[in-house]
Parts: structure tokens; C-alpha cells; sequence
């Protein structure tokens, strides 16, 4: 796996991953021109879409795909120097005729064992987790994984 990033123009640059372009920016109040997402909106970004592709991918095998799945991540990062999350809350609602207990099940397994991108940033800050299933609260927990040496 790799990317790279180029510098376009202030504090604009442009990422490349297997051909997929990204821009990255930081916003106007920190010297940006706002053109894109900061790399730590990213880096959310891609724990929601690799517990989404989880969820999506384990609920796809017992034939109980939801109708709609959103994920939505929220971090607060430290006031001081080095500017890293100190926790980080995910919120998954989905909608449709899928069994709370499967869903609940497949989004307990991203956060356990699957999604490597959650697995990375629990070695920073903890990452909890509620599920909502037609607007309905079905469960919560807290992102713990198991290392293998």
C-alpha cells in the first residue's frame, strides 16, 4: 500500500492513491484556502468508511442489508503540541427491515476485530461506538482490539 502527496499552492495539496485523487487542505482561520478536507477530517473519514465496508460486507452474507447506513465520527484533539485525537466517538444509523442483533453483532466485529484503521487509532485514544437502527438506540461500546505478535 501506498499514496503520495504533492503540494499544490499555500497549504493545499493533492493525494494520489492508486490513480484517486484527494485534496487536502486546512481552512482559511489556519492559513488554507479551504479547498478540502484537513488530513485529520480524512483520517475519520476512513475509519467510518472502513467500518462501513465491514458492517456492509458482514451483513451482505446473511442477506440483512439495511436500507441506509450513515457513520458519523467526532474527535477532540489535545490543546497542546502534538495536535492528536483524544477520543474519538462513532455513531452508526441505519435504517430498514435489518435485525437489530445483526447489525448490532456486525458493527461489535468491526470494532473488535476487522476495521484496521479503528485498530490504529486505539493505540492513540480510545474510540467509543452507538448504534441506532430506525432512530432507535440498539447499543453501544468501545473500540478494543487484540494484537497478534
Amino acid at each position: 500500500m501506498e499514496a503520495t502527496v504533492s503540494w499544490n499552492t499555500k497549504l493545499t495539496f493533492t493525494g494520489n492513491a492508486r490513480g484517486h485523487e484527494t485534496i487536502m487542505d486546512t481552512t482559511l482561520k489556519n492559513g488554507g484556502l479551504n479547498r478540502g478536507p484537513t488530513p485529520k477530517e480524512i483520517l475519520l473519514e476512513s475509519m467510518s468508511a472502513c467500518a462501513g465496508i465491514d458492517v456492509v460486507a458482514i451483513l451482505d452474507k446473511s442477506k440483512h442489508l439495511p436500507l441506509t447506513l450513515d457513520i458519523h465520527a467526532t474527535a477532540e484533539t489535545r490543546k497542546t503540541g502534538p495536535s492528536v485525537f483524544e477520543f474519538v466517538k462513532m455513531t452508526y444509523k441505519a435504517s430498514g427491515d435489518t435485525p437489530a442483533p445483526d447489525l448490532l453483532k456486525a458493527v461489535e466485529l468491526s470494532m473488535t476485530k476487522y476495521c484496521g484503521v479503528t485498530a490504529m487509532i486505539t493505540k492513540v485514544c480510545p474510540v467509543t461506538y452507538e448504534v441506532f437502527l430506525n432512530g432507535e438506540k440498539i447499543g453501544d461500546g468501545q473500540a478494543k482490539f487484540q494484537f497478534e505478535n
